[in-house]
């Protein structure tokens, strides 16, 4: 694991994959940058419990492979829990004029985060709709999105 750690490893899908830290003993963090809908995104790798990162380099693979469709379920996810929501907490006094096309064009994809076991954290930057909060949508390692949180 240690000359892994040094000289990091060459992916022929994702490219250079960095070692980042050591997070704690069981937990190490890699990154690498991908291309993503047009854009620069750099993705965060975290190993298993061996310390080995071979799992999560699936995980993002299967992400790369999968982006327009993971943009399409993250789109149902929007209209289905995050525009009522916002919606109700944000924006309870004003008229409703944020649908998820909307949304949509309003979010830029940061970076993600990819664990071994198949989740994974989209992280976008939203500008002013949530009061210059990001988004986070949390997805299940079968693929779905399964919450939020509203960071900043």
């Amino acid at each position: 694991m240690a000359n892994q750690r040094e000289k990091g490893s060459r992916d022929p899908v994702i490219g250079d994959i960095r070692f980042a830290r050591s997070l704690n003993p069981e937990l190490d963090e890699y990154s690498a940058e991908v291309e993503l809908g047009g854009r620069r995104v750099e993705v965060d790798l975290y190993s298993d419990a061996e310390l080995e990162i071979a799992s999560t380099i699936a995980v993002v693979r299967k992400i790369l492979a999968e982006y327009p469709s993971i943009c399409e379920k993250a789109k149902t996810y929007l209209e289905r829990h995050v525009i009522p929501e916002w919606a109700e907490a944000w924006r309870a006094d004003q008229p409703r004029w944020l649908d998820a096309t909307i949304l949509a064009d309003h979010l830029k994809l940061d970076f993600i985060t990819a664990h071994a076991d198949g989740r994974a954290t989209f992280w976008y930057t939203a500008g002013e709709v949530f009061t210059g909060h990001g988004l986070q949508l949390f997805m299940d390692r079968n693929g779905a999105f399964v919450d939020y949180d509203t960071p900043g």
